[in-house]
């Protein structure tokens, strides 16, 4: 079967595929106050433990988040130690639904675009940008949540090619059954991996295209079911 519960779990998709393709470094965080079975797994005892290990680890800006989640919630670009901690309390905040018993720290590069790829099996159904050149940051650091921006589809087929390529050592190591893949160009041309999501939300998509080529690429994945059964 497809790793579908794994896929959005960032740490674990980071070390099985970092040494396949391009991914940012990404190092994760256990609560130091999680459930008292699991503690002896964490490395840190503090969240000013862990705040200092990222700022020795990386480079500044840093990009901390939770390991799972949805919608940019509780992702935070972090230029010094202050904001760091911040960000990993508000990730490890059990009164938060939000709430994530691993906080991921994140190499940033600054994207000259950044784009997500639908896939089913190894086939592309649907790649768009997310373009941001016309809008404005007001806190969710994820591009879709700026104000201004706009999910715009990839018509360029040398471009999709480009994906093609580029993800095919992953679908050596991983069966992608049905997923969302961000991935970033940056100011020289070069593709990162960013994450990969088993459950691609699509709202803001229809909000800026209309829901047709969405009901299409449902349609192929229907059909695809068919066939299997």
């Amino acid at each position: 079967r497809g790793l579908g519960d794994v896929y959005k779990r960032q740490e674990f998709t980071y070390r099985m595929l970092k040494d396949t393709v391009d991914m940012p470094r990404t190092r994760g965080y256990l609560d130091p106050y999680c459930r008292e079975a699991f503690r002896k797994y964490a490395r840190h005892s503090s969240v000013a433990e862990i705040a200092a290990d990222i700022q020795k680890e990386f480079a500044l800006p840093v990009v901390v988040k939770p390991n799972q989640g949805t919608k940019g919630r509780n992702v935070c670009l972090c230029r010094k130690e202050a904001e760091i901690q911040r960000a990993v309390k508000r990730i490890f905040d059990k009164k938060s639904r939000f709430y994530d018993f691993v906080a991921v720290a994140q190499e940033y590069f600054q994207p000259e675009m950044e784009y997500r790829v639908i896939l089913l099996g190894e086939e592309i159904l649907l790649a768009y940008a997310k373009d941001i050149r016309s809008a404005r940051c007001k806190g969710n650091i994820s591009p879709l949540h700026w104000e201004g921006a706009k999910a715009v589809p990839v018509a360029d087929r040398s471009l999709i090619s480009r994906f093609e390529n580029f993800l095919q050592p992953v679908h050596r190591i991983l069966t992608l059954e049905f997923s969302g893949v961000d991935i970033i160009r940056d100011q020289e041309d070069r593709l990162w991996l960013l994450e990969i999501n088993s459950q691609p939300d699509f709202e803001l998509f229809i909000r800026d295209n209309g829901p047709a080529e969405i009901i299409g690429a449902y349609k192929k994945v229907l059909l695809n079911l068919k066939k299997r059964n």
